[in-house]
């Protein structure tokens, strides 16, 4: 069985809320947050 993010990028229908989707989210969105907080 394919896991959630092949069939995510394959563009087949996939459960966006599976565990390494959602902690993969977080990640993008910490690394986002620290870019936007950095100084000049």
């Amino acid at each position: 069985m394919a896991s959630e993010k092949t069939k995510m990028i394959t563009g087949k229908p996939y459960l966006a809320f599976e565990k390494e989707l959602v902690s993969e989210r977080q990640f993008a969105r910490d690394l986002v947050f620290e870019f936007n907080t950095l100084g000049p």
